[in-house]
């Protein structure tokens, strides 16, 4: 599979959303909206009736207690990305989401072993190992965490495999070199003034193949 960066969106409300889809639009075809509760992680993020991002393929990313409440997001996206971690019956909600026509990714979080993703391999679209502790742009990366990516492809070949945490030139390098695919990038670009050269430098950093 080809790599790919993926920018991620936190927000607290519409207009910063849209602000912050619109500084990397021009970038990507694909954005990863970061939901957030405040229960599950303590920040909270697109909590709101959101309008997702047109003429971009949206990704949710349920950092969530309870994943299926959060109906307003999962209509308006194309793939859901929900905690092995979270308080769901991991089956239904994958069988809930496939009859729909969604793709499904399972989130791991830094503590928890990729062993718990194995009764879902061969029904999950994407595998999304968290480098850091989730909730927040900025977070330290824990380099612990690019073993699971080494670990995780032993036990699926064909599952797409992203790493999602303090994605900068030298983490992404270190985490493709592990065997991920794709790469989710938050503060990085949002804080970049130039976020198309701040992504031609992340995909520079990419070891040619």
């Amino acid at each position: 599979m080809q790599q790919r960066i993926t920018p991620s969106i936190l927000a607290r409300n519409q207009e910063e959303l849209d602000r912050r889809v619109e500084k990397v639009r021009p970038d990507s075809s694909i954005v990863h909206l970061d939901v957030a509760d405040g229960v599950f992680v303590d920040n909270m993020s697109l909590t709101f009736d959101l309008k997702a991002p047109s003429q971009l393929n949206a990704e949710a990313h349920l950092m969530v207690q309870k994943p299926a409440e959060w109906e307003h997001i999962i209509q308006q996206v194309q793939t859901v990305v929900f905690h092995t971690e979270s308080s769901v019956t991991h089956e239904s909600f994958i069988e809930d989401m496939v009859q729909r026509n969604k793709q499904v990714g399972v989130a791991v979080n830094p503590e928890t072993s990729v062993s718990h993703i194995l009764p879902y391999l061969g029904r999950i679209h994407l595998l999304l190992i968290l480098t850091v502790h989730p909730g927040q742009y900025g977070a330290s990366f824990v380099p612990e965490t690019l073993k699971k990516v080494q670990a995780a492809r032993q036990l699926d070949a064909d599952v797409t495999i992203a790493v999602d945490g303090h994605m900068t030139p030298e983490t992404i390098k270190k985490a493709a070199r592990h065997g991920a695919q794709r790469f989710i990038v938050g503060s990085y670009l949002q804080n970049s003034a130039d976020p198309t050269r701040a992504m031609e430098t992340l995909r520079g950093a990419l070891p040619r193949r």
